[in-house]
């Protein structure tokens, strides 16, 4: 039996916090330089329709 890694969904944020861009699980998303919560998501689906209208 092959072992088959889990697919996890990636979102990239930033933080604006830290004033830096990550690539963070979409499971636990926090900034791994100070933990926050607090992000702000560039490649959100329902910003972006937002945004084009």
């Amino acid at each position: 039996m092959r072992y088959r890694p889990e697919v996890t969904s990636m979102l990239l944020v930033g933080c604006p916090r830290c004033l830096i861009y990550v690539m963070l699980s979409k499971v636990e998303p926090k900034c791994p330089q100070c933990k926050s919560t607090v992000l702000l998501d560039f490649l959100d689906e329902e910003t972006a329709k937002w945004a084009s209208t």
